[in-house]
């Protein structure tokens, strides 16, 4: 990182650290800056943080429970060793990154029932309702498939329960997630704030540590009941048993240092950005999102389906802007 990004990168930092000092200093007032949040919302956790903004609240709207992500920088990517889902580069290389602006982004991923109550009140209609269907397994297992049947709001024989509110919406493409957000006043994260929540502080392959086998109890993976399930599976699995074979309730297992759940597995989550395999190299230092490129968009976190080289930290996955499956879901963001 050149001299110039570095300077332009701190006096950002420093300027939002001296804007919250001035609000920790307006004495009386001072009791109502810190459980600010959005309007409309509930504070759940009113403790200070960024700018005097809540660190919990919820949008009574949505039912969405946010938590706020403090600026500060970490290590984006992957380094040189370090086994990804393509067994390419698409995390690399590992660059420095600074979040300069707070945000809220959502404890879990969007339900069911969060999205049952937006098609309630807008009326809208999936792409994939209005086209083909999407991608969802086949039934011994061992093909995905493509079916006209496959729709957010339809259970298949194999995936019943995964329509049930608590479970991750699926089978929304990109431009649905957006659609949502819009309707909501809310953003999809870009894959460097989605990177710097899940990591929550840490450095290694997962948020957990080095190695999947510390994943137990903190991700829905393709796991040993899946491998029961179906003794066809012909793709890699994690070593334990996470109890579930296909989505599992958000929020079913263990929280990250910052208290988001389910960021590795259960869905993978679209982002805002245009999928580059080569913008690292040429990214910003501070609050990369990339706007242009070629039609793909990406997607992080490894779902139910995915072995463990997938399910790290820095994978990252590109799909087009209409692609939806039984394993992609999202998860929303909002600027304060």
């Amino acid at each position: 990182m050149s001299e110039q990004r570095k300077a332009v990168g701190f006096a950002a930092f420093v300027t939002l650290a001296a804007l919250a000092a001035a609000a920790a200093s307006c004495g009386e007032h001072e009791t109502e800056a810190r459980s600010a949040v959005p309007q409309g919302w509930e504070v759940v956790d009113g403790t200070p943080g960024a700018l005097g903004f809540a660190r919990r609240a919820r949008d009574p709207a949505t039912g969405i429970t946010f938590i706020l992500v403090e600026p500060g920088r970490f290590e984006m990517g992957s380094p040189e060793g370090e086994a990804d889902g393509h067994g390419f580069d698409e995390g690399r290389p590992r660059h420095e990154v600074e979040i300069t602006r707070p945000f809220y982004l959502g404890e879990t991923e969007v339900t069911v029932g969060q999205w049952r109550a937006f098609v309630k009140k807008t009326g809208y209609r999936t792409e994939a309702e209005g086209g083909d269907g999407g991608i969802t397994l086949g039934a011994g297992g061992t093909t995905w498939e493509k079916r006209a049947d496959a729709i957010w709001s339809r259970p298949l024989p194999l995936h019943q329960h995964e329509f049930e509110d608590a479970h991750p919406v699926t089978q929304v493409s990109w431009n649905d997630a957006q659609a949502f957000c819009d309707a909501s006043g809310y953003r999809l994260p870009s894959e460097a704030e989605w990177e710097y929540a899940c990591r929550a502080g840490t450095g290694t392959a997962y948020w957990w540590g080095e190695t999947e086998c510390g994943g137990k109890g903190k991700g829905n993976f393709a796991d040993q009941a899946l491998k029961r399930t179906f003794p066809g599976w012909k793709w890699a699995t994690f070593s334990f048993d996470d109890g579930q074979v296909f989505s599992a309730p958000v929020g079913t297992y263990a929280a990250n240092a910052w208290g988001f759940r389910d960021m590795l597995g259960n869905v993978w989550e679209w982002c805002a950005d245009a999928y580059d395999r080569e913008f690292y190299a040429h990214s910003p230092a501070a609050d990369p999102l990339n706007t242009s490129g070629g039609g793909a968009r990406s997607l992080r976190g490894g779902s139910w389906s995915d072995h463990p080289w997938f399910c790290g930290s820095a994978n990252r996955l590109d799909c087009v802007p209409g692609s939806r499956a039984g394993f992609v879901g999202f998860r929303a963001a909002r600027t304060p």
